[in-house]
């Protein structure tokens, strides 16, 4: 495994199902031009369908092609929240790892799809594990059960199953419905890791996709892979030594793509105001990370955002404020306004992609009755984007500019790469003009 380029084919993933929705599309003649397009130029057949249960037709057939796309419109489709009209376009199996390997290749032209209408509605990957003549069905049983426990265990609002089919064992994780649906085939060579992935988080890779940026999308879905498997399947077992070997490597190899403390090249530069923003938006982006609330997706410019709405009483009580004191809810507020100028300020970091994500479109503090409702819109990757540091109880609260100064040099250095963390407490204190008592307090400062 190469930690430090993690493609599907250096990690053995194999793509199993794509699906496209293509709002708008509908009626058999609209398809038939991107059908025939498969057929021309890709070797793919086609058949056409009306919703669910529509009895499939062909549309363009040819007995030496080996691959096939289906099309189905919807005037309403029952697995989508809101009324959807449109058309699916669906890749399963090999035709999903055909269709895909064209996409790699730049074979295929985006310019088929209107892209602002469409999306990226399922995509599913799997990692298959052979299984050698020792295989001990006992063992194969108790690690697939020990998983689905370690889900019902960890887990109170997470579904999991296990039992035998005709194929053998099998342990689903997570519903139909789920953003990341997880399962573990059992079959007569081995055992199949599969995630499929719907819903607004698969939303969030498409650009990538859609742009042929394949080196990016197979990285972060390689990263989603690994960190999903690691949470949902029991790692001391033979059956996971795949898994054990990638943790093993990214431990010796940090990941070399997350967000650094280096993103503030110039932070000395900075004025209080503009650190206590920055500092802010990693206190709200590690509250929204863990917010469980539902988000909307909406497309910006073929990008992907969602907005998310919460009371602003839960985020107050997040950064360890009262949410009954009128000042401490005035001063909130008036930070979350405070993002939409954040653009000067986040030119200072050296991470581009990072920069290019902090981009609120949308920040409301709305009244409704008695609370107050926060409606935020922003890059859908930011829910994902990997920090190197957990943001504790500890930065939530400063009590002078002093103690924000420290907690925020400590916030730099903790987040760096290396392993030997140093702050070079001198060179630290000569940003300030201060007396030898007051650099000492702030030396306890640093100590406690």
């Amino acid at each position: 495994m190469q930690q430090n380029k993690l493609t599907f084919e250096s990690e053995n993933l194999v793509v199993d199902y794509i699906s496209f929705n293509i709002q708008g599309l509908g009626g058999r003649k609209q398809v038939e031009r991107i059908a025939k397009y498969f057929f021309q130029i890709l070797g793919f057949n086609s058949t056409f369908a009306k919703g669910s249960t529509g009895k499939e037709e062909d549309l363009f057939f040819d007995l030496r092609n080996q691959h096939q796309v289906s099309f189905r419109y919807y005037l309403y489709a029952s697995e989508y929240t809101t009324y959807w009209s449109g058309t699916k376009v669906d890749f399963s199996g090999k035709n999903a790892t055909q269709f895909y390997t064209l996409i790699k290749q730049q074979k295929f032209d985006w310019n088929i799809f209107d892209l602002s209408s469409t999306s990226l509605g399922r995509f599913d990957y799997y990692y298959f594990r052979s299984i050698t003549d020792e295989h001990n069905d006992d063992k194969l049983k108790y690690f697939m059960q020990s998983s689905c426990d370690k889900i019902l265990t960890n887990y109170k609002r997470r579904k999991a199953t296990f039992g035998r089919e005709e194929t053998g064992y099998v342990t689903r994780i997570g519903s139909r419905t789920s953003s990341n649906y997880y399962r573990i085939y059992h079959t007569e060579q081995g055992l199949k890791f599969e995630l499929e992935l719907k819903n607004p988080l698969v939303k969030s890779f498409q650009s990538f996709l859609f742009n042929n940026q394949i080196e990016i999308f197979e990285r972060k879905l390689a990263l989603h892979f690994y960190k999903l498997s690691t949470n949902q399947t029991e790692i001391n077992s033979p059956y996971t030594d795949w898994l054990v070997s990638w943790l093993r490597e990214i431990i010796q190899k940090p990941d070399q793509n997350i967000l650094e403390t280096t993103y503030l090249e110039n932070h000395r530069l900075l004025s209080f105001t503009e650190r206590e923003l920055i500092y802010n938006l990693f206190r709200v982006l590690a509250f929204l990370k863990s917010y469980e609330g539902k988000r909307k997706p909406t497309m910006i410019n073929r990008d992907s955002y969602s907005t998310i709405s919460f009371p602003l009483a839960d985020l107050v009580n997040y950064l360890h404020m009262s949410k009954k004191n009128k000042r401490h809810i005035q001063k909130v507020s008036k930070m979350l306004q405070d993002f939409i100028s954040l653009e000067p300020i986040i030119q200072t970091f050296s991470d581009t992609h990072f920069q290019a994500l902090v981009f609120f479109t949308n920040v409301k503090v709305l009244p409704r009755g008695r609370i107050s409702i926060v409606s935020m819109t922003l890059a859908e990757q930011l829910f994902s984007y990997n920090f190197p540091f957990y943001l504790t109880s500890y930065f939530n609260q400063w009590n002078n500019k002093y103690e924000f100064h420290v907690q925020f040099e400590i916030l730099l250095i903790m987040s760096t790469l290396s392993l030997q963390k140093q702050l070079q407490v001198q060179q630290f204190l000569e940003q300030f003009n201060i007396s030898n008592k007051k650099q000492t307090d702030i030396k306890r400062l640093i100590i406690k």
